[in-house]
């Protein structure tokens, strides 16, 4: 009677509702949005229309059914991503038509149809297996809309022209009625409804004399209506419909006949645009079901055919899109950017930061990434800071001289050079009158600067010594009559350094000195020696001489002296 009701109630209007559509993309050229319809592998089965489907993870799945002589109660999965179908347990709800289907989590529901008037049952995929749940109050509820939100699903109107709202609580198994909706009462809302950002969107249907084209807000939160622009078309019965990343879409179904069409819905803007319409037949009584935002659409009845096909829906409005970029991409070590993030509402940055601009300075190449959301989804885009060191400059040269002397400095390990003389040159002659520190800044192939400097020392310094060489005489008389007396050392005016031993036969130090101007009688010297002081008799003594001179040679000696009394 249904079916009948839809092909036979002014059918002649038919000509004029294509020509309404037609009139309208015309109108709305100038916001057409263009999306691609894929053809995927067909059920295996009888085309038939009225099934119910709901999807599970990458699974899609489909039951029941009718055609113009039959029932059917297979029920089917589809594997969205090889591709193919397999059968599952037959749903024991009979061959339903009229019946709804969703999910919640990793559980099925299907029911509420004509052989099973407001029974449900949950279908486990875990392990292939039908439950029947609690069932709907209240009247009769065929072709009614459903929808699922969070952990709850929603049956609204139906037949008798309902204008009633339920709820199922999967966790209790029970059934809550909501506010009425405020549309019409109506029924052959069917797959129409879809939701986002977590709120139901509802409209189209039939009853005895209209087809409604009004479309509806639900907010479970207020547990409200909040009437939204109109389906851009007569409307009417059997549509189905679907939401991806921000959008919605309704189309086929019709008050007077089987469309392709589909307008798309921004919730956003509360404005509908008119998309590509099915590749496949005009059609009525389908079926959709999403799985990770792509739209499965197929079956149906278009007069006498009944379709067993299937198509995806590829949009051309996707999910957001996360950019970033930096103002400065490449940094050297010590230097500060801003990397900034756009296309959503909420950032979370890799260092922790929500704002959608961070400020950074990294002492080594580093990677910043960005999850970007909104209400839409999310999408995380990444972008690497490039750091380069800064050269590190040696001065080489001399860094002590007399007044008057000259002295060159070197640097290297850059491209260019600037001293604090002004000279641009890795070397740099300089002859200060005074103690001066003399700096240089170095810019390497990076373009990384770094900073060096040099102190030079200017010593008066006194006319220049000619340092002979140190002699040593090779014997004396210490016998108090004025001449030779003592032993020391000639030509020490230039030594730094100093140092003297002298040894007896027997190899005992009887003598030391640091003093470059010593003086030894011929005293035992040594100390802790018993005969300290005495003076020794006529002997052979043997010297050890080891001294720095001023210039820095060093002179070492050792020889035999006579000590003559």
């Amino acid at each position: 009677m249904k079916q009948s009701l839809r092909f036979v109630r002014l059918i002649e209007l038919r000509t004029f509702v294509g020509a309404l559509w037609v009139l309208l993309v015309a109108v709305s050229e100038i916001s057409f949005s263009q999306g691609t319809w894929v053809q995927k592998a067909s059920l295996p089965a009888a085309g038939r229309m009225q099934s119910f489907a709901f999807a599970i993870g990458d699974s899609g799945y489909v039951g029941s059914g009718i055609d113009g002589s039959n029932s059917y109660n297979d029920f089917w999965l589809y594997n969205s991503i090889i591709n193919t179908w397999t059968q599952k347990a037959n749903f024991i709800g009979g061959g339903m038509a009229y019946g709804l289907g969703f999910a919640i989590g990793n559980k099925g529901y299907a029911g509420i149809g004509t052989t099973c008037p407001n029974q449900l049952f949950e279908y486990d995929p875990l392990n292939n297996i039908w439950t029947q749940k609690a069932t709907l109050p209240g009247n009769q509820k065929l072709a009614a809309g459903t929808f699922v939100i969070g952990n709850e699903g929603y049956v609204i109107g139906g037949s008798y022209y309902s204008q009633e709202l339920w709820v199922y609580n999967q966790s209790t198994n029970s059934w809550s009625q909501k506010a009425n909706y405020l549309g019409a009462g109506r029924t052959d809302i069917d797959r129409m409804p879809f939701v986002l950002n977590n709120k139901a969107y509802v409209g189209l249907g039939i009853d005895t004399i209209n087809g409604y084209n009004d479309f509806w807000e639900y907010n479970p939160i207020l547990n409200t209506y909040t009437q939204k622009a109109n389906f851009p078309g007569l409307g009417g019965a059997g549509a189905v419909g679907f939401a991806i990343f921000c959008t919605g879409y309704v189309g086929l179904g019709g008050a007077y006949g089987p469309t392709a069409n589909f307008g798309e819905y921004d919730p956003f803007t509360n404005t509908w645009n008119v998309i590509s319409s099915l590749t496949g037949n005009n059609r009525i009584d389908a079926l959709s079901f999403v799985i990770s935002n792509r739209a499965f659409v197929g079956l149906g009845v278009s007069s006498t055919n009944y379709y067993s096909d299937l198509w995806e829906f590829i949009p051309s409005i996707g999910a957001i899109t996360a950019t970033v970029f930096a103002n400065i991409n490449t940094l050297c070590n010590g230097e500060i950017t801003s990397i900034s993030a756009s296309g959503g509402i909420n950032y979370s940055w890799s260092n922790g930061s929500t704002n959608n601009t961070i400020i950074v300075s990294p002492t080594m190449s580093t990677s910043y990434s960005v999850i970007v959301s909104d209400v839409c989804g999310s999408d995380t885009a990444s972008i690497t800071i490039t750091v380069n060191q800064p050269p590190v400059p040696l001065i080489s040269g001399n860094t002590s001289i007399c007044t008057g002397d000259s002295t060159i400095l070197t640097t290297s390990g850059g491209v260019s050079y600037s001293w604090s003389t002004g000279a641009t040159t890795s070397s740099l002659l300089l002859s200060p009158s005074s103690t001066t520190i003399y700096s240089v800044t170095v810019v390497n192939a990076s373009g990384c600067t770094g900073t060096s400097a040099s102190t030079i020392i200017v010593d008066p310094c006194s006319s220049p010594i000619d340092c002979p060489n140190i002699f040593i005489p090779n014997a004396f008389s210490p016998n108090g009559d004025n001449e030779n007396d003592f032993f020391l050392a000639q030509g020490t005016n230039c030594v730094k350094d100093f140092f003297l031993a002298i040894y007896n036969r027997w190899g005992e130090k009887v003598f030391e000195s640091t003093d470059p101007a010593f003086k030894w009688d011929g005293t035992n010297q040594a100390q802790g020696a018993g005969d300290k002081g005495q003076v020794m008799n006529t002997q052979v003594v043997t010297y050890y001489l080891k001294a720095t001179l001023i210039d820095g040679n060093e002179i070492s000696k050792k020889g035999n002296i006579s000590l003559v009394r």
